[in-house]
């Protein structure tokens, strides 16, 4: 066994091999793009890939506010605005998607505002992070 390079004739494996494990999301069509920096697989002595991993750029999100500032209108207002134009600086270099994490006391509420801004709930499965430093 050895790690090497992600190839284009793996990446027909591993689609199968997605396939197969029956998850309810899609194999990434656009693995072989910049969104995808780093791609590797193990492979065998036959060079057949039978585990690979990839690391996607993604795009998080951080919102400040300060509540003591304006009224409730004119906060959402620059919500809109704020959420606009990321939207399109993200779109403009490349990223597919942007997600934000949510504290449990707001997320009810906020989360129904930024429903109503076009964002979805993602899946209900744990969010595990690796810290590198």
């Amino acid at each position: 066994m050895r790690v090497t390079e992600l190839t284009f004739d793996a990446l027909r494996v591993l689609d199968e091999i997605h396939r197969q494990s029956g998850f309810d999301y899609k194999f990434p069509k656009d693995i072989d793009t910049p969104l995808f920096p780093i791609r590797c697989a193990v492979v065998n002595d036959a060079n057949y890939p039978f585990a690979a991993a990839a690391l996607k750029v993604e795009a998080e999100a951080f919102l400040w506010m300060d509540h003591s500032q304006g009224t409730p209108e004119e906060r959402l207002q620059a919500l809109e605005l704020l959420n606009s134009d990321l939207a399109e600086r993200a779109r403009t270099i490349g990223f597919d998607q942007v997600h934000c994490a949510l504290p449990p006391e707001i997320a009810e509420r906020f989360g129904a505002r930024l429903e109503a801004l076009g964002w979805k709930l993602a899946r209900p499965w744990p969010l595990y992070v690796f810290q590198l430093r």
